[in-house]
């Protein structure tokens, strides 16, 4: 059994084994090595269904085995075996010494210095942030009819076969303690948010265990409660200062951490508020087009390679929200949220006149709200998880 929170903290369990405690060697791959798992990893990955009336329609790319050459038995839904579709996913330094590696000694996937394999993590919490960037993408159904629909949850699965850890690549980083296999099934475990709680009967009929979470892009193990930011108010200092810079670099960060957060370089946003005694906070609802659609956060966006804070917090407020003179905004204030490879520095400004507000194709509405207004919004789960876990530092009591 596996003790499981959601992301408000509320406990379930799960009827399942630790991966670790199964096959730890295969989790504990080096980077770039290759190793054969004869036991199962027992793992979790984030997938779209489809739905209609009748049920489930489909999961994903599974089907049902046996396929030619699936180690699982019939009746598990699995993936065909991984292959390396080297021409279109060397990213490596060395990538024409790799390519021509790669044509002259066909192999099976997943190659240690490739993208290939079906990946799946150890542990939900490693995953359960991306949820809302893969449910606003396609989802991979080529067919679905008019009466079909689709959306996104995470599945318990187990790989087998070939296993490696891939290596770090300037543009393409996986979320930690994530290995890619040569196999990968289902097992009958899914955890699926509020929105999705009218498919956990249609689950069910097909012999999963359906958890429906209140919060499900916050789920964790039991044993890693807790937040893994540092958050703290800082001294206001010169890179703060709201300005556009002359020469933020060439290279804008907008890849991924390794950790799975956004930007090389760190991040930063403006939290805007009315000079009155009872302030004012304005917050933008953000387009399902962006990660973690639908959810309120502040303008901001990662870091250039040569920014300053205050000169990326400053692009952010100019591109999302319309906003470009600064001249009338004072900096009051500045607050960190910081994870072991990553920054996110959240300026706070204070207008003595709301300015005029055109949001950009990223925001799907804005709204000037109290403090009491941001923490029902906070209560309702309707706010970006990492806005929320720097809230007490940022909005008067």
């Amino acid at each position: 059994m596996i003790e499981m929170h959601d992301g408000n903290c509320q406990p379930f369990t799960i009827d399942r084994d630790k991966g670790r405690d199964v096959n730890s060697p295969a989790w504990d791959v080096k980077n770039g090595q290759l190793f054969r798992a004869d036991a199962p990893l027992l793992g979790w990955r984030i997938a779209p269904f489809a739905y209609s009336d009748r049920g489930i329609e489909g999961v994903g790319e599974f089907r049902p085995s046996p396929r030619g050459e699936s180690p699982f038995g019939a009746g598990i839904n699995s993936l065909p075996p991984a292959r390396c579709r080297g021409l279109g996913r060397v990213l490596a330094p060395d990538g024409a010494k790799l390519l021509e590696s790669i044509i002259l000694e066909p192999h099976t996937a997943p190659h240690p210095k490739c993208t290939c394999g079906y990946r799946l993590v150890h542990d939900v919490k490693d995953i359960a942030r991306y949820l809302h960037r893969h449910r606003n993408e396609a989802g991979g159904f080529t067919n679905l009819t008019e009466r079909m629909q689709e959306s996104a949850a995470i599945f318990a699965v187990r790989g087998l076969g070939l296993t490696t850890r891939s290596v770090e690549f300037k543009h393409f980083n996986d979320p930690l303690g994530t290995v890619r296999t040569q196999h990968v099934s289902l097992e009958a475990i899914v955890l699926l948010g509020q929105e999705d709680a009218h498919t956990a009967a249609m689950f069910e009929a097909l012999g999963f265990a359906a958890h429906v979470l209140e919060n499900l892009t916050g789920a964790h193990e039991a044993e890693r409660c807790g937040s893994e930011y540092d958050v703290n108010r800082i001294e206001i200092s010169t890179e703060h200062a709201l300005r556009l810079s002359e020469a933020p670099g060439r290279d804008g960060g907008t890849h991924f951490t390794s950790s799975g957060e956004w930007g090389s370089y760190g991040a930063a946003g403006v939290l805007l508020k009315t000079s009155a005694k009872a302030p004012r906070y304005l917050l933008q609802k953000r387009s399902p087009i962006v990660t973690y659609g639908g959810m309120w956060s502040i303008p901001g966006g990662a870091r250039h390679e040569h920014e300053t804070p205050g000169e990326a917090a400053a692009r952010e407020l100019s591109e999302e929200m319309g906003i470009s003179s600064f001249g009338g905004l004072r900096v009051t204030g500045a607050v960190t949220l910081q994870s072991e490879d990553w920054i996110y520095h959240t300026i706070i400004a204070e207008c003595s006149k709301r300015p005029h507000v055109t949001p950009n194709g990223e925001v799907a509405d804005t709204a000037w709200l109290t403090a009491d207004d941001i923490r029902d919004l906070a209560a309702g789960g309707a706010l970006h998880p990492l806005f929320e876990a720097a809230l007490p530092h940022l909005v008067a009591a």
